[in-house]
């Protein structure tokens, strides 16, 4: 399953102007997970939460501070993820 970041080289799909992290994205907005940061304990934790790259997500509400990021996933699943973690995953804006 693809997870990482891309390793950068002259190729244009080495960055994509689209891409944001996930903590960027505003409140009700539904994003589609692009990729993930490649470090170990996270995508232990990513895989945790029975996510995959190419979900879509609704954003419920950012907390303040360190309180988690409050999301959807299709069937209704409520998930709570911490800002930090909200930084290893990258999303795109779903039209």
């Amino acid at each position: 399953m693809p997870h990482g970041g891309i390793i950068p080289d002259n190729s244009p799909l080495a960055f994509d102007e689209d891409e944001k992290i996930l903590r960027e994205i505003k409140e009700n907005m539904t994003v589609t997970i692009t990729r993930v940061i490649d470090n170990h304990d996270f995508l232990m934790y990513f895989d945790s939460l029975n996510l995959k790259i190419g979900d879509k997500l609704t954003i419920l509400g950012h907390q303040p501070l360190m309180v988690p990021l409050t999301l959807v996933i299709p069937m209704d699943v409520f998930l709570n993820i911490s800002p930090k973690s909200a930084d290893y995953i990258f999303v795109k804006i779903t039209d």
